[in-house]
């Protein structure tokens, strides 16, 4: 089985700070369908994690480009260095307020480094990771429900060297019984990841 300290596995990221809940509930499906094509993911909840607000110091606009909340109390790096290790990121999150939720917005914010370090060689690597979010709203209605935090994960991505490649919104789906009302999300759900599953499975290197 795949683990964290692999090198180059498939990851979840648990966006959610309450466990549990619809957001995970969708990445358990879609870990399900990456099985069914073989491929087995690593899940990591940022809410295991200590992760401090980036304080806009720009102490991290120059060379190195470290971060000066990168600490023992401090987990982000640890985080991102799961991030550059991973073969494929699937971001499952709930939408709060048309946003991303308050400690995984912590997260994107502390990428900031990473694009600081982009800008000053005046050069961004074109994203050769693929990505993939799951986003689950309880609001049933409104246009731009999504458009925030995919704009929002669009850039944190491509800090990472991934490209968000599928998005998939779910509306009305407040809690567990607003899923289990509708078996389809999660059928939908692991039949997309068996798709990508087939697809990674295709682009590893014969043993």
């Amino acid at each position: 089985m795949a683990t964290l300290r692999s090198k180059a596995v498939p990851l979840a990221l648990l966006c959610s700070p309450r466990p549990g809940g619809v957001s995970d509930a969708l990445a358990g499906a879609f870990a399900m369908g990456m099985a069914d094509a073989g491929l087995s993911m690593c899940s990591l909840a940022l809410r295991d994690y200590r992760i401090a607000a980036c304080t806009a110091c720009g102490a991290c606009s120059k060379p190195p480009h470290k971060c000066v909340l990168a600490h023992s109390e401090d987990q982000a790096e640890e985080l991102f260095s799961y991030l550059s290790r991973a073969s494929f990121l699937l971001v499952a999150s709930p939408i709060h307020f048309y946003a991303l939720p308050a400690h995984f917005k912590a997260f994107v914010d502390r990428a900031q480094r990473f694009w600081s370090a982009q800008i000053y060689k005046a050069a961004h690597t074109a994203a050769s990771r693929t990505a993939v979010a799951l986003l689950a709203a309880g609001r049933p209605r409104g246009v731009r429900l999504f458009d925030g935090a995919l704009l929002t994960l669009d850039y944190f991505c491509r800090t990472q060297n991934f490209k968000i490649q599928e998005s998939l919104g779910f509306r009305a789906l407040d809690t567990k019984k607003d899923l289990d009302a509708r078996p389809q999300v999660l059928t939908c759900v692991r039949t997309k990841a068996h798709a990508w599953g087939r697809h990674l499975a295709g682009q590893r290197p014969q043993e």
